[in-house]
């Protein structure tokens, strides 16, 4: 038997979940991008099956910021394993909040790519953003080619 059981127990896992990223903004503000990482990755590890979106938003959201901390520690490939994570485990969903991370996630590996590898990688994702989320996007700026920053 569960402490908690239906709305009452995914409330409890949803404010913990909450509570451990709170743990990580603070250790991101304390400089310790690492331990923010591995604080995230509990809520994933912790969280990372649950079936109710409340959850399952949290866990996206974690990946995505594990991914953000990874760019900022220069951690290219977990990076981009990060937000390979996000599209795989919540592409198919049709929750808004979900889809919302997915697309951060393959906008996020773009420039990722970008900065490891060029135009090739980066057009392939932004190319599986479109079909991904069903939107008629451009594939050019308004402003012709972005200048490749070093």
């Amino acid at each position: 038997m569960t402490r908690f059981d239906g709305a009452a127990a995914v409330m409890m896992r949803e404010q913990i979940a909450i509570a451990m990223t709170q743990k990580a903004d603070l250790l991101e503000c304390a400089g310790d991008f690492a331990a923010a990482a591995t604080a995230l990755r509990v809520v994933v590890s912790r969280f990372g099956q649950a079936k109710a979106p409340e959850i399952q938003r949290a866990v996206a959201a974690a990946l995505v910021r594990i991914g953000a901390l990874m760019r900022n520690a220069n951690g290219v490939l977990e990076e981009i394993t990060a937000y390979d994570e996000v599209v795989s485990r919540f592409r198919a969903s049709r929750d808004p909040a979900l889809r919302e991370q997915v697309a951060a996630a393959l906008a996020a590996k773009g420039v990722a790519l970008y900065r490891q590898n060029g135009f090739l990688d980066t057009i392939a994702t932004c190319n599986q953003v479109i079909v991904d989320m069903d939107e008629p996007w451009s594939l050019r700026s308004p402003h012709g080619c972005a200048k490749r920053a070093n």
